[in-house]
């Protein structure tokens, strides 16, 4: 997963590893999701680094995502619809200590074979709304690319 900020700033980036979760939805034969049948997403994941450019920029946010004051940080996607033929759109309820934040996330399935399924998306939040003491004159928006790929299992 990557991070990207905006305005862009040198130095500025975060590593997250040990993403793992689930993604339920029903994919027909040609490929494409039965939006009729209920689709539904759940993950957890850690953070191994944060670098945000400066010292004091990582400082601040290392106080409130530094790996070794929690577990973990878990997301819920809510409401997901359909947008177009491959896309949706959804809310995106993440979990960090005792905070719960909502966001706005959009993404494509891209199915190049019934058992070989990623969805790619894009979330797009304010550190302000997690925690993150920013300077005042500073307005960040964080970009967080994902690209996920699935595991198919059956129904029984």
């Amino acid at each position: 997963m990557s991070l990207r900020f905006q305005p862009s700033v040198p130095g500025m980036r975060a590593r997250i590893t040990g993403m793992g979760g689930s993604f339920h939805a029903t994919v027909a034969e040609d490929g494409t999701v039965d939006w009729d049948a209920p689709v539904s997403g759940r993950f957890e994941l850690k953070v191994a680094d944060i670098s945000l450019g400066n010292r004091f920029l990582t400082g601040g946010a290392k106080l409130f995502l530094d790996p070794k004051r929690y577990e973990s940080i878990s997301g819920e996607l809510l409401g997901i619809e359909p947008d177009g033929v491959t896309g949706f759109k959804t809310m995106v309820r993440i979990s960090i200590k005792d905070l719960d934040v909502t966001v706005a996330a959009n993404g494509v399935f891209d199915v190049r074979a019934h058992d070989d399924i990623t969805v790619h998306g894009r979330t797009i939040s304010d550190p302000k709304d997690f925690g993150v003491i920013m300077p005042p004159f500073l307005n960040f928006l964080v970009h967080v690319k994902w690209k996920i790929e699935l595991g198919l299992t059956s129904e029984a």
